[in-house]
């Protein structure tokens, strides 16, 4: 018997509602039966069993879950004059540092190689003045493009030059 055919004899068996289409497929397994006694035996377990977990079983759990001590002092609100005087000096803070740092020791960008235009035509790179701008051994040079691709909207997209 398939899951399917289970759930739909399960939702019957607890009295919620079944679509009689699939409840006739349901009922019409060879194991529906079986299925259905062994519901009814499960039931029968569940309900003369009315055992509980004793006093010192719910304290247990009380202490267990409790949140600790230092949780409550997360949930106090804090004074709105302490919080902007903290957010004034993060950004103050920010300020003196960025001040200090002058814009020379930032390191400076790479220059481009080459720009490359669509006709496949180069165009060199202005020549760098920055000191630290030398030339590239081959093992670390870029990958040279053998082939442009060109799309023009409006027509079929074809490979160029």
């Amino acid at each position: 018997m398939k899951s399917y055919h289970e759930e739909t004899l399960a939702a019957l068996f607890d009295g919620e509602p079944a679509a009689p289409d699939a409840l006739a497929d349901a009922l019409a397994q060879p194991d529906a039966v079986g299925f259905l006694v062994e519901l009814s035996r499960l039931r029968a377990l569940t309900q003369d069993d009315d055992r509980r977990p004793d006093d010192r079983f719910y304290a247990e759990m009380t202490r267990a879950f409790r949140p600790p001590r230092w949780h409550g002092l997360l949930r106090r609100p804090v004074p709105l004059p302490a919080a902007a005087a903290a957010v004034a000096a993060a950004v103050a803070g920010t300020l003196f540092v960025s001040l200090l740092t002058p814009e020379s020791s930032l390191p400076a960008p790479p220059p481009p190689a080459a720009l490359r235009l669509t006709a496949g035509t180069e165009v060199p790179a202005p020549p760098s003045t920055a000191p630290e701008a030398v030339a590239l051994p081959p093992s670390q040079r870029p990958p040279v493009a053998h082939r442009v691709m060109r799309f023009v909207d409006g027509h079929d997209w074809r490979q160029g030059l």
